[in-house]
């Protein structure tokens, strides 16, 4: 019963413009990096600056995020919720491994490190932190989707 309310919220989210996903993308971008400072700062007890690639408070790789999955989860509005997290734990783990590998290749920058925790492959992927892009991804999908639907 659950997955068919969510799935008809989705639904609803379809056709897509490309106004609204430039939307989503801008501030999904000044979001996600707000979310990550607040977590840098409950998890290591204090401030550091997370600058992106660009200047200010934006992180293309949030936005970049949402916009993959906000397209899958219109495309594919019949997938159940476990179903969906895997899908959401996929799509943010693929851009979190190509974002970290094309910085890295391009600009000779290492915008994050996961090798020294346990459950990491390589620098740029982490299980926890996979499961966490499959909770958020959950949380987008069942709550703000919707949401965003509405004011829109």
């Amino acid at each position: 019963m659950e997955a068919t309310a969510t799935n008809s919220r989705i639904k609803s989210l379809h056709p897509l413009n490309m106004q609204l996903l430039f939307w989503l993308f801008v501030v999904a971008s000044i979001a996600g990096l707000a979310i990550e400072t607040a977590f840098h700062a409950v998890v290591f007890g204090g401030y550091e600056s997370r600058p992106g690639l660009v200047w200010g408070p934006f992180s293309p790789i949030y936005g970049t995020g949402a916009v993959m999955l906000t397209i899958v989860a219109a495309r594919f509005s019949d997938l159940s919720t476990p179903a969906m997290f895997l899908v959401s734990a996929l799509i943010g783990s693929a851009v979190e491994l190509a974002t970290g590998w094309l910085m890295e290749i391009l600009f000779g920058a290492v915008a994050w490190d996961y090798s020294h925790l346990p459950g990491s492959f390589g620098r740029s992927l982490n299980l926890g932190f996979t499961l966490l892009w499959g909770a958020l991804g959950l949380a987008w999908t069942h709550c703000a989707m919707p949401l965003i639907y509405r004011i829109s």
